[in-house]
């Protein structure tokens, strides 16, 4: 079988990571060891196991990988704490938004300015931009980053617990067979929903190594991405997701091998039912995707780096002050920050008050008020 790369250009030259001062917060030795990626299949198993999600946040997507955590150990304020900004939990489409609508708490966080137009769209009252969680990891993890890189790391698309991904698996295995030896050996890293519905058994019978990050509510998850990178020369993808951009900004020059995915809903990760068939299609992404493996690795990690937000990488003190701030906005915060979003109404209700009113006011009662308020938002005064 003929291999279909489309990028052969190497990345000895480019630097992943940019040179920060040492006061900025570090990954200790211990804590790098607990993020060691999986060394045999019965602990990827139990790594991957389904969980329940015991959490403060308020947002629940917050919690998902640890990305929550990863803010608030950067700017030393209480883990405890929910954490009163919104953010998204991997990289922005330009055709698609983490959020529909969020006034659970003030703000709602964006990685990259040409990606909100969604967040733009809507009328919320607030939308900041930041570095993206895993931003942060790379930086905290600066000093790790001593691995001789060989091989590859295949990131095969990934199911969730609402949608089943379907592909060819066995053109893919034989596809990465058939790539030169300089991708060799090749490492596969699978979410933890594919290896609950036993796919990584496939890849293992064909020879290659499996690991991966862990469950979605591991708070570990994005450390152990960037450690189970870090070893690699390239990171092969086969469809457009967060972790072209996170495996990029860990040092690996992105490959792409051909792949067509095909999506079912699924009724939950226990016992998978397929309801009904259905294309996620993200045509821009996919073509951007097909550009940027033709690219260098420094025009890649631009790209990544854009994506990410790396621009808007605040310093501890700095991102202290925006979380406590944010936190201020959620008790006393009346006035919307106007020009950044589709609000014109520049009134709003803290968001201190409009979960008391969740949980007080029936669903019977809300129901109906909801067009009205939405209205209200945009246009009106209340």
């Amino acid at each position: 079988m003929q291999a279909r790369t489309v990028s052969e250009q190497t990345a000895e030259s480019a630097s992943p990571v940019a040179t920060y001062t040492k006061a900025w917060p570090q990954i200790s030795t211990v804590e790098w060891q607990r993020a060691e990626p999986p060394a045999d299949v019965a602990s990827l198993e139990r790594l991957c196991v389904d969980q329940e999600l015991t959490t403060t946040e308020i947002v629940e997507p917050n919690a998902y990988y640890g990305i929550a955590d990863i803010i608030k150990r950067w700017a030393g304020t209480l883990r405890e704490r929910p954490l009163m900004i919104a953010l998204p939990h991997g990289v922005e489409y330009a055709s698609a938004k983490f959020f529909t609508h969020h006034e659970l708490v003030p703000v709602v966080a964006s990685y990259c300015p040409d990606t909100a137009q969604p967040y733009r769209d809507m009328p919320i009252s607030r939308l900041w931009y930041m570095a993206s969680p895993y931003v942060h990891v790379v930086t905290m993890a600066e000093r790790h980053d001593d691995s001789e890189r060989h091989g590859s790391i295949f990131f095969p698309q990934h199911s969730t617990t609402v949608q089943i991904v379907e592909y060819d698996v066995a053109d893919t295995i034989g596809q990465l067979h058939a790539l030169p030896a300089r991708y060799h050996p090749i490492t596969v890293c699978m979410y933890c929903v594919d290896v609950q519905r036993d796919m990584h058994h496939a890849y293992l019978n064909a020879g290659f190594e499996v690991v991966s990050c862990g469950h979605t509510y591991d708070p570990l998850f994005l450390y152990r991405l960037h450690r189970i990178c870090l070893p690699h020369r390239f990171a092969i993808h086969h469809d457009f997701g967060s972790a072209v951009a996170f495996s990029i900004r860990s040092g690996c020059h992105l490959v792409l091998i051909a792949g067509e995915t095909r999506w079912s809903t699924a009724s939950g990760v226990g016992e998978i039912k397929v309801l009904a068939d259905g294309d996620r299609r993200l045509a821009p992404e996919q073509h951007a995707l097909r550009e940027l493996a033709r690219k260098p690795y420094t025009d890649q990690l631009a790209w990544a780096n854009h994506v990410l937000g790396s621009r808007f990488l605040r310093t501890p003190v700095e991102t202290a002050a925006m979380v406590r701030r944010a936190e201020r906005l959620d008790r006393v915060g009346v006035f919307a920050e106007r020009g950044l979003t589709g609000r014109r109404n520049p009134l709003t209700i803290p968001t201190m008050y409009r979960r008391a009113m969740r949980r007080v006011v029936p669903a019977s009662v809300k129901r109906p008020l909801r067009p009205v308020v939405a209205r209200l938002r945009v246009d009106g005064s209340g």
